[in-house]
């Protein structure tokens, strides 16, 4: 089966993910039920000026990601978004740290199911 607008938004949208470390420290309290991040809850998201005139690099999570001059501003974005669903994804199939080769087949999974 190929990859579509269609299932590539059906995978992210099914995608299982790991607790956010408040939801996860909420949960260890006993406090889960109900728990939602809100505006005052959640961690503040570092802003980058994507520049498609300039040699960028940008750490990803775990990944080191560079682009040379001429990658779009939404093809840099897109691909950051990219690899930190990848991860995110892989994280939570692959808990065992140990497991690299079944971390890698996970994150490059998803990377194929949204194309």
């Amino acid at each position: 089966m190929g990859i579509s607008s269609k299932t590539a938004l059906a995978f992210v949208r099914d995608a299982e993910l790991p607790p956010t470390p408040r939801a996860a420290k909420a949960k260890a309290k006993g406090q889960a039920k109900g728990f939602a991040a809100t505006a005052k809850t959640a961690a503040p998201v570092a802003e980058f000026d994507f520049d498609k005139n300039k040699d960028q690099a940008l750490v990803v999570g775990s990944d080191i990601i560079s682009f040379v001059k001429g990658v779009t501003e939404e093809r840099r974005q897109d691909l950051a978004n990219s690899a930190l669903l990848a991860q995110l994804v892989a994280n939570n199939k692959v808990r065992n740290k140990a497991h690299v080769f079944a971390w890698y087949d996970a994150y490059f999974d998803a990377l194929t199911n949204i194309g």
